[in-house]
């Protein structure tokens, strides 16, 4: 899986035209918002129809599906390296750090992010049950993935604004603010009314995350820089979810909702203007649409 997101994040600009590298990016997202929506439901329907072993048989006619799909697809040119990269995973990380500093905070950001969003995932199903009963425990994703739905044909429409870092910033910042406002109160209508509203903000911080890289990012270069963020951030995902159990004993879980809404809404602000403050220092030149 590491590999596959690396080199599909990758591939976007050999698929498509530079002005609409945004809005492929964007209509991406729309696979993880569907699968939010009918995956639970479908999955559920079939279950109980026709037991396991049809869900085990769509998975897989789904799985050669998407491999004929690809195979299917057909790639312009590699690009040419640099005569100074030797392809290597450490090069990309010496860029990184030196000529490509920006992305060293967006790499930052994405970590401290997928860390906060491992606790989201195991709090707010927690949450849910509670509130809710069991039979509802699923409502939240569900609406969640509906309004990231939305949300990514508007992108795919429309595209996002020029300013990336902005509209990464505003949007992370919109998502954290949501996932506080659902934590304040014991209510099962309110956590499902924030969790809505906050991934509606997902497909454009995850398209803006994306387009930066590719449009900023030297092409022979960005299967391993947007790997690099890839590993930094598979491990911080399942770190939160380790620790999202004992802090749910220690605190109450709608606190934890507050807490970590808060620390994405600080960080996606000091992340928005030291990347601004690197760009303008002039390591990279910020990335704009065409």
């Amino acid at each position: 899986a590491s590999f596959q997101g690396a080199a599909y994040g990758a591939a976007v600009p050999d698929l498509v035209e530079p002005d609409l590298i945004d809005r492929a990016n964007g209509l991406i997202q729309l696979g993880p918002a569907a699968s939010m929506v009918l995956g639970p439901a479908g999955a559920s329907l079939l279950f109980a129809g026709a037991g396991i072993g049809a869900v085990l048989a769509v998975d897989l006619v789904s799985f050669l599906v998407a491999v004929a799909t690809l195979v299917s697809v057909r790639f312009r040119s590699r690009p040419i390296a640099a005569d100074d990269d030797d392809r290597s995973i450490a090069t990309a990380a010496r860029w990184v750090m030196r000529e490509g500093r920006p992305f060293a905070w967006l790499i930052g950001f994405a970590a401290v992010a997928n860390l906060v969003l491992g606790v989201f995932s195991v709090v707010v199903l927690g949450l849910a049950a509670d509130l809710g009963g069991a039979a509802r425990a699923g409502w939240p994703a569900t609406a969640g993935g509906a309004t990231m739905g939305a949300a990514t044909l508007v992108i795919g429409r429309r595209g996002l604004p020029a300013r990336r870092v902005r509209a990464l910033a505003m949007g992370s910042m919109w998502f954290g603010a949501f996932v506080a406002a659902a934590g304040l109160r014991s209510s099962f209508v309110l956590l499902l009314v924030g969790i809505a509203l906050a991934f509606a903000a997902v497909p454009v911080v995850q398209t803006a995350m994306n387009t930066l890289f590719n449009e900023g990012v030297p092409r022979a270069m960005q299967g391993r820089v947007i790997g690099l963020r890839g590993a930094v951030g598979a491990g911080t995902g399942p770190l939160g979810s380790l620790i999202a159990g004992p802090s749910a004993v220690w605190s109450a879980t709608g606190a934890l909702l507050v807490t970590g809404g808060v620390l994405i809404v600080l960080g996606a602000a000091m992340v928005g203007s030291q990347t601004l403050a690197a760009l303008d220092a002039g390591t990279t030149p910020e990335p704009t649409a065409p």
